[in-house]
């Protein structure tokens, strides 16, 4: 177990009814202090990080949709960003430590790197990867895909002008790596050329998502990372399943990434000798308790 003694308090913005479950399951397991949930970042106005950073401890601000996005704005001349937050803008928290700006951070990227490289999945760099459906979360997905050693990414949305938007946007901040459109009209012809696929995509766009479920684009062992759960919430798996994907948890990603934000804010002390990723799968065992149906 983490040492619960870290002097460090939880704020959370923009989340929805979810992420706040976990993130309320995680304070709660890590014994930390609760701040307040905010629906936007202004209604959390500037005189936060004067009361939070002169109260001793650290603060986490968990930023989420819109909230993630804003941040730079938000946090004017005066904070400080990561290179992933300055090069896409997206930022999965702000930090506020005693003596120090505000500063706004991304760990996705190497969330994703240490989930995958924990669970030993095989995946084949030389091929595509590809990304389906376009939200503000795709920028930093993107990223992170370009982080493993990816060369080539294909981007598919219900609307073919985000798709179009994204791709552009992505050509021009990242490097090494070739960002190809998909058409939606297209998707069900899509060749089995790519070995990873992270479904961005919600459970509103059902017809997308049924199409979604041949995998067609996926080779056989591919690895496919449902990041809304949609397809299992309609009950997809099973083709899934049958295509012969490596299906893996989108939560073991994020709880990793639970566990590198907090690792940023203050080393914990634990007296057990656990490693980090011992920490990620007890946050994620914890998680997964919260969608497990009670028995008959």
């Amino acid at each position: 177990m983490i040492d619960s003694a870290l002097g460090l308090n939880i704020i959370t913005v923009g989340g929805d009814e979810a992420e706040l479950k976990r993130t309320e399951l995680l304070i709660q397991f890590l014994k930390l202090s609760s701040g307040q949930n905010f629906s936007t970042l202004d209604e959390m106005n500037a005189k936060v990080i004067s009361e939070t950073a002169s109260n001793g401890g650290s603060t986490l601000i968990r930023l989420f949709g819109k909230a993630s996005i804003q941040a730079l704005t938000w946090l004017g001349a005066k904070g400080r960003a990561s290179t992933d937050v300055a090069i896409l803008g997206y930022a999965d928290a702000i930090l506020l430590e005693p003596g120090q700006p505000a500063r706004a951070v991304s760990v996705l990227p190497q969330a994703l790197i240490s989930a995958i490289a924990s669970h030993k999945l095989s995946y084949d760099t030389g091929a595509a990867a590809f990304l389906i459906g376009v939200v503000d979360e795709a920028k930093i997905m993107a990223a992170s895909i370009a982080r493993i050693g990816f060369k080539r990414l294909l981007i598919v949305d219900t609307d073919d002008r985000r798709s179009e938007q994204l791709a552009g946007y992505l050509r021009r901040r990242l490097f090494g790596i070739e960002i190809e459109v998909v058409s939606r009209r297209t998707l069900t012809q899509v060749p089995n050329t790519s070995s990873m696929a992270i479904n961005m995509t919600g459970i509103n766009d059902r017809s997308m998502l049924e199409d979604i479920a041949y995998l067609n684009f996926l080779k056989k062992n591919g690895v496919w990372i449902d990041w809304t759960a949609a397809t299992i919430q309609l009950g997809y798996d099973v083709e899934i399943k049958d295509a012969g994907a490596q299906r893996f948890d989108a939560n073991q990603i994020r709880a990793w990434r639970e566990v590198l934000l907090l690792g940023l804010l203050k080393a914990p002390s634990d007296q057990s000798g656990q490693r980090p990723e011992d920490h990620q799968q007890l946050i994620f065992d914890s998680w997964k308790k919260l969608t497990e149906k009670d028995p008959p």
